[in-house]
């Protein structure tokens, strides 16, 4: 059986439906994923979320 191959922007989507407080075992059962699958996207998604503020932030300075 070939493993299926998740994009970042899915990832996120799923990722944001559960943050926004919809069921994960709904989520999970929607996308066919493991709930240990959810927890680990969203656990890396949350550790580098700094990150893209950081960013986010670095560009406004240096577009002023």
């Amino acid at each position: 059986m070939q493993r299926r191959q998740w994009d970042s922007k899915t990832k996120t989507k799923i990722i944001l439906e559960g943050l926004r407080g919809l069921s994960v075992v709904d989520i999970c059962t929607e996308y066919d994923i493991s709930q240990a699958q959810y927890y680990k996207w969203r656990d890396i998604f949350l550790a580098n979320v700094n990150q893209t503020v950081e960013t986010s932030q670095k560009n406004k300075k240096n577009k002023n």
